[in-house]
């Protein structure tokens, strides 16, 4: 399990949850953000992804037998003794699966007093869904749970799609970033989703469809591109709790806070006055 810990100061510590394919090396920028406001960041590395072990050894599949583990690779987190030293208050910011993730552990009751949420994933925009989910569900039954899902491959987005057609940003720099990354350290990247994986999270957002929501403050940034994660159900989700609000970002993709300087600038304001109540004590 790799972690990797930023001292910012004593203002409190995030909890940084990246999403499916992600790599803690991806959220310098949004690091350097956070250890400006004087806060300590913990960035992981999920299971099976960026320089932590890989359960199906030296293939790029993404896989997981069930979403509990990634709840195990957070206990583990914040058991760590270094995590354990760092300051109060806490707070849990979360992009894409990361999203998934911090949802179910707000609900089994994460110790945090806000928590960020970037495009959260409650929902994946799959072409005939109906169709796709049977499929998806059949797989695993059929001995192809740690096989490419349809539509996946042993690819990293970026090093396949060009800047003009990507679903992940409208900032081209971002994008150059991300594919100097993959070309200069592979090792860190992931192609598709397994069958097992994609079941898995199919089941997982159903349950957290049917749950109480948490009552932990949150806020949660849409962008009004988005084509990777489910638009519906994250207005669904983000706003059932009067401690929620939910922003749509004109002109953002589905990477929020990896987008257009003029697309971050008015997220990042929101959010500092989001944190102020701690932040300004």
């Amino acid at each position: 399990m790799r972690i990797a810990i930023w001292n910012g100061g004593a203002k409190g510590t995030v909890l940084l949850f990246p999403g499916r394919t992600e790599y803690i090396e991806k959220y310098g920028p949004v690091v350097s953000r956070l250890t400006g406001w004087g806060l300590n960041a913990v960035v992981i590395d999920w299971r099976g992804q960026g320089l932590s072990d890989r359960p199906i050894s030296g293939k790029s599949i993404g896989f997981v037998e069930n979403f509990a583990e990634y709840q195990d690779d957070l206990l583990t987190v914040l058991e760590a003794d270094p995590v354990k030293a760092l300051p109060d208050p806490r707070f849990v910011f979360c992009h894409s699966m990361g999203g998934c993730i911090a949802l179910r552990a707000l609900i089994d009751g994460l110790d945090v007093k806000a928590a960020v949420f970037s495009a959260p994933m409650y929902g994946i925009q799959v072409p005939l869904e109906a169709a796709s989910k049977a499929l998806i569900s059949l797989g695993p039954s059929l001995g192809l749970g740690r096989s490419f899902a349809p539509g996946s491959g042993n690819h990293t987005y970026v090093s396949t799609v060009d800047f003009r057609d990507n679903v992940l940003t409208s900032d081209e720099p971002t994008f150059r970033r991300l594919q100097d990354h993959a070309k200069l350290a592979p090792e860190l990247c992931l192609g598709g989703a397994s069958f097992r994986w994609l079941h898995s999270a199919f089941r997982e957002m159903a349950e957290l469809e049917s749950l109480p929501p948490p009552t932990v403050p949150s806020l949660t940034f849409l962008g009004d591109k988005e084509r990777i994660v489910s638009p519906s159900m994250i207005r669904k989700l983000a706003t059932r709790d009067a401690n929620s609000e939910l922003v749509i970002c004109p002109g953002a993709e589905h990477e929020i806070w990896m987008e257009r300087p003029e697309i971050q600038a008015p997220v990042w304001e929101k959010t500092r006055a989001f944190l102020a109540p701690w932040l300004d004590d």
